[in-house]
């Protein structure tokens, strides 16, 4: 455990010398929304209904919590991190087209397969558009079920469609205003709103039962890890790992083709060490330390109250509605849940407005400057699509208590398939990099 301390505070202090910003932009426009929705009602899935491997187990809570390192930290990060060194190699050094086919420069030997280029940008376009409508559905089941709850109105699909204006909106408005302008500042206003947050949930925080908790869960993590994500291949544990471990990695994959684009374009003049620092160390240790204490908080909320959260998994919005409540009995709850419903809003508009730039970066054609932006007309649409295609799959999805989530699952799964082949490219390609380059010296 010392060990494990030093390193990270080895890699804190090697953050200090970078720039904050970078680190913030890699948190917000990544997985910060569902960290806010998944981090509290996930866990209390995974001890209501376990794997058959931890049914008899005599404390789910340190298997749910060491689900969500294993969901939620390191891997998600890993990816995105492996894939956007891979374009930012391609792009900057190789001096590539700004197209998904860079990530393989050494399979389409240096971009002279223009037909792989096209498929895999049409491919990677529908992905993402898949991921972002999931997540953008997840942001629209939290912030309808918040407002309504904050201001006695009905959860309808009327109030969803007010919010899924609002979100598509901002979002587009800030991508057209340029990457400088709308991405960096609403990722260092988010990143601020998290850690205001977190603050207060250290405040109400149980020691002496969170901390044991999250000793237990780490250590559980990183023996038994490998295991757990494997469980897939159990006949018996099946169902569990398909309506998580597989849903949660097709979310990610979903998301990396078009993500490592933009966090590849943004990565100029950093070099690779920098860039691991910055997008997979870094944001793993603060998804980690976030897990550890809101999600700590709401296990051992439910250990103490009688299973009262896991009850709420069997009521019509209760899965969107467990975090509201887990923050009523903190103090200052009537001051942190408009700001919790602040903190949601922004962390989708920034993960939107730096895929959708993305998005339309690859949709320009000829789109070579890394200090240009793509057409604002492209903008709108691809926002306006993403939009519309949520508001369908979370509102006419699923009937009563998994009204909407079954939506989000559909389109994470369908976004994932298709870049899981690209991914697995991206992965033999840096292999054939790294043995052809043994001797390379790091590069951004």
């Amino acid at each position: 455990m010392s060990l494990f301390t030093c390193f990270l505070l080895e890699k804190l202090k090697l953050a200090a010398n970078l720039r904050n910003q970078f680190c913030q932009i890699s948190i917000c426009t990544t997985i910060a929304t569902g960290l806010l929705f998944w981090g509290t009602a996930e866990p209390l899935f995974h001890v209501r209904n376990p794997p058959l491997a931890y049914a008899d187990a005599e404390n789910k809570n340190v298997f749910a919590l060491s689900a969500l390192y294993m969901h939620w930290s390191i891997l998600p990060y890993a990816i995105y991190t492996l894939a956007g060194v891979a374009f930012a190699i391609g792009f900057y050094n190789k001096k590539l087209p700004f197209r998904i086919g860079t990530m393989w420069f050494e399979l389409s030997k240096n971009g002279k397969n223009k037909t792989l280029y096209n498929i895999f940008d049409g491919l990677s376009l529908f992905s993402l558009v898949a991921g972002m409508a999931a997540s953008l559905g997840v942001g629209i089941l939290l912030l309808t079920n918040g407002v309504a709850r904050s201001f006695n109105l009905s959860s309808n699909g009327y109030l969803m469609a007010i919010i899924t204006i609002l979100l598509v909106g901002t979002f587009v408005i800030s991508s057209v205003s340029g990457l400088q302008k709308g991405i960096a500042k609403l990722s260092s206003l988010n990143f601020a709103l998290f850690i205001i947050l977190l603050f207060f949930f250290v405040l109400n925080l149980n020691y002496t039962e969170v901390l044991p908790l999250v000793g237990k869960s780490i250590n559980h993590f990183f023996t038994n890890g490998f295991g757990d994500s494997m469980l897939y291949f159990s006949d018996a544990n099946k169902q569990w790992a398909t309506e998580w471990t597989v849903f949660n990695w097709s979310n990610w994959m979903a998301w990396t083709p078009i993500t490592a684009l933009f966090l590849g374009r943004i990565s100029y003049g950093r070099t690779i060490r920098q860039f691991i620092n910055v997008n997979l160390l870094l944001p793993s240790l603060f998804g980690i330390i976030w897990l550890s204490i809101v999600s700590g908080t709401a296990l051992i909320s439910n250990k103490l109250n009688n299973n009262v959260l896991t009850d709420f998994l069997q009521v019509e919005d209760g899965v969107s509605s467990i975090i509201f409540y887990l923050i009523n009995e903190l103090h200052f709850s009537s001051f942190l849940i408009p700001l919790f419903l602040l903190t949601v809003f922004l962390s989708f508009v920034t993960a939107a407005d730096s895929n959708t730039d993305a998005m339309s970066n690859l949709s320009t054609e000829d789109f070579f400057d890394d200090d240009t932006e793509s057409p604002k007309n492209i903008k709108i649409i691809w926002g306006v699509f993403i939009g519309v295609l949520a508001f369908v799959m979370v509102s006419f999805s699923g009937e009563e208590k998994s009204n909407g989530l079954e939506g989000v699952k559909i389109l994470s799964n369908i976004g994932g398939i298709f870049a899981l082949f690209i991914l697995i490219g991206v992965a033999i390609n840096m292999v054939i990099y790294l043995f052809k380059k043994s001797d390379v010296k790091e590069d951004s």
